[in-house]
């Protein structure tokens, strides 16, 4: 199918240009931008300060959170369980089939939608020059870190460790929905199609987003 075909080359394209063709030097340039984030910097961004040796992702590490993020354990898992409800739970796509196969063909879909959002995101995120990773609150409160949590949904650290709204963050999770739905998906789907499956990835990130904050490991701001 050509149009698989595209998408997959697409994909692989993209993880190879974060490939670090010169870790040591960029490594090297990140340490010469990373300067400590001052206090009254940190206010200005709207973010107290919480580690002021804030440091920017080299090369490597931006590639290993890529690969990570789009083939890893939680990937799978994510992958595993978008086809399982799928197929048992709301039957989508009608037109395939039941069983292994059509489990098969779900899983195949939700992983390369998930490959291909987490592609743009470091793609983007490496274009503007941002963190995209996620790094708790250092206020207390239940009030100001629901905020933080949704807030970070949409911003990005720049190289001085302040805060910046993020293209990449806000786009990504619709880029991959709409490459699915108009490439690998039965021809009845549409782009309105990928853009409410990219609005649920939104809400879902933003849920992730509290997950950290509250309950799974992260790094503090």
């Amino acid at each position: 199918m050509p149009r698989t075909r595209t998408a997959l080359v697409a994909l692989c394209l993209g993880g190879r240009l974060m490939l670090p063709a010169d870790t040591a030097a960029q490594e090297q340039a990140s340490a010469g931008t990373s300067s400590p984030v001052s206090l009254p910097e940190a206010r200005a961004s709207g973010l107290a300060p919480g580690s002021l040796e804030y440091r920017f992702p080299s090369g490597r590490e931006r590639f290993s959170d890529w690969a990570l993020n789009a083939f890893g354990p939680s990937a799978i898992a994510g992958s595993a369980t978008s086809a399982a409800w799928g197929q048992w739970v709301v039957d989508e796509p009608p037109e395939w089939p039941d069983g292994g196969r059509g489990f098969a063909r779900r899983f195949g879909a939700a992983s390369l939608t998930t490959a291909i959002t987490e592609t743009s995101l470091s793609l983007l995120s490496a274009a503007s020059r941002q963190d995209a990773r996620y790094y708790r609150c250092p206020c207390t409160g239940l009030g100001p870190r629901l905020a933080h949590a949704i807030k970070v949904t949409f911003m990005a650290r720049r190289p001085d460790g302040s805060a910046a709204f993020s293209l990449a963050k806000t786009a990504s999770p619709f880029v991959g929905p709409l490459v699915t739905r108009s490439t690998i998906y039965p021809e009845r789907y549409t782009y309105g199609d990928g853009a409410l499956s990219g609005a649920y990835a939104v809400l879902m990130n933003a849920g992730w987003n509290l997950a950290r904050e509250f309950i799974l490991k992260a790094p503090g701001w």
